[in-house]
């Protein structure tokens, strides 16, 4: 679904009209309402990306003389290291120190291929066609829509609002914990530099 797509479906389950501007913007009190929904969205989609860890990466990367990498000098923000592998493919022995440094000692100085769990970029409110890194197949692009109405509606001050909330939260609940995390599921996303 395009972020347009998701705002839409939100605007319907929490009962607003959301209608666009002649060039094909939200604005003034649509505006308000949309950047909630992409809110809610956003923190659903980098939610799931921090702790189903359905978005990863390969990338070289080159270890220091003391056979370290900062994690940081990846190109995407990396919430888990999976694996390292030699020049041959094979698994390199590898560990984590302070939860940012590979270390890699048989591997000083050389360059290695790592894969690890990502978390994307924001979907930007601006970018109405812009669509989630994650495939409707892995992950179904309804269940940021659910946590999107539990976040507007816990917003409003009346209980018919909150009951629809807490009904959204269960959805969400539901459909968050039915996620696998299996390896076979990963998308890696080759990364160039």
């Amino acid at each position: 679904m395009t972020l347009d797509e998701m705002i839409q479906q939100c605007a319907g389950d929490i009962d607003e009209t959301l209608t666009k501007s002649a060039a094909g913007t939200y604005e003034g009190e649509e505006l308000s309402i949309a950047t909630k929904i992409v809110t809610g969205i956003n923190y659903a989609y980098q939610l799931v990306a921090r702790e189903k860890y359905v978005l990863t990466a390969q990338e070289a990367v080159t270890l220091d003389e003391r056979g370290t990498f900062d994690l940081s000098g990846l190109s995407r923000p990396a919430v888990r290291l999976l694996n390292a592998y030699d020049g041959y493919g094979d698994e390199a022995d590898w560990s984590l120190r302070n939860e940012s440094f590979l270390t890699c000692r048989d591997h000083a100085g050389e360059e290695l291929q790592v894969e690890y769990a990502f978390l994307p970029p924001r979907l930007p409110i601006g970018d109405l066609t812009a669509e989630p890194l994650v495939p409707e197949n892995r992950v179904d692009h309804l269940l940021f829509c659910y946590y999107a109405n539990f976040y507007v509606l816990s917003l409003e001050p009346d209980n018919e609002s909150r009951e629809k909330a807490a009904t959204f939260l269960g959805l969400f609940n539901s459909a968050f914990d039915q996620i696998q995390t299996r390896v076979s599921q990963y998308m890696t996303i080759s990364v160039e530099r």
